[in-house]
């Protein structure tokens, strides 16, 4: 039922059976309180009541379900207000799922980049069903050949390499690193090998790289180029 509060004209609703035998209500937005009689609705509603108790002996309504005692102040709000309220909820909610169909469509398209700027990224995309390309995976590095020169600026070691993509698909370059040891297998140095941006290698395809690293350690005889984990 609609009730009209007395000092600002505001229109509320309010369950009908609230109202039996009369009771004090307050405003929702003036908070002005009045005494509020039962309405044709109320006193249908209790006359219902009756007829029930009589006909199924209902003696007494459960606790659980019993009406807000009479002597107490409830307050209603206003129909707008629930309104509005449902309306914030809903957007709220709009909003989030849009958030997060944004978000996961950047992860997505920029999955090759992620994987390759963090690998363990790579069981992410096996958990929700996407092909996952191992960053290196299926990259075999040969025919590695080094060289000491001795330029103005000092000592520079030199190293060539074949890199071949053994895979029938598409792979993207890999960061690669380049780890300088001893005879006795202790390592001495490594160098990080930045992947050029947005390259890949063909089903098939084998690339012949040179690289140029300064002032190298003495003694560094043994040279291995992998793909960071």
């Amino acid at each position: 039922m609609i009730l009209s509060c007395p000092e600002c004209m505001t229109k509320f609703s309010l369950p009908s059976a609230m109202l039996e035998g009369g009771r004090d209500v307050r405003c929702g937005k003036c908070r002005h309180v009045w005494f509020q009689e039962p309405t044709g609705e109320a006193r249908q509603a209790e006359e219902n009541l009756d007829k029930a108790e009589d006909m199924f002996g209902v003696s007494e309504i459960p606790q659980s379900v019993q009406p807000i005692p009479s002597d107490s102040s409830l307050q209603i709000l206003p129909e707008d207000a629930v309104a509005a309220e449902a309306r914030s909820t809903q957007t709220a909610f709009l909003t989030f799922l849009l958030l997060f169909f944004i978000s996961f469509g950047v992860v997505v398209t920029l999955q090759n980049k992620i994987i390759s700027s963090w690998p363990p990224s790579a069981l992410f995309y096996e958990t929700i069903g996407l092909d996952v390309s191992v960053v290196g995976k299926g990259l075999s590095i040969d025919n590695i050949i080094s060289d000491y020169r001795e330029v103005d600026t000092g000592s520079i070691l030199y190293v060539e390499a074949d890199l071949t993509n053994t895979l029938n698909k598409e792979i993207v370059y890999p960061p690669l690193t380049l780890i300088l040891k001893d005879n006795e297998g202790d390592e001495l140095k490594r160098w990080p090998i930045e992947a050029p941006e947005d390259e890949v290698f063909k089903p098939g395809e084998t690339k012949s790289v040179k690289f140029g690293f300064q002032a190298p350690p003495e003694g560094g005889t043994v040279i291995k180029i992998t793909v960071p984990q």
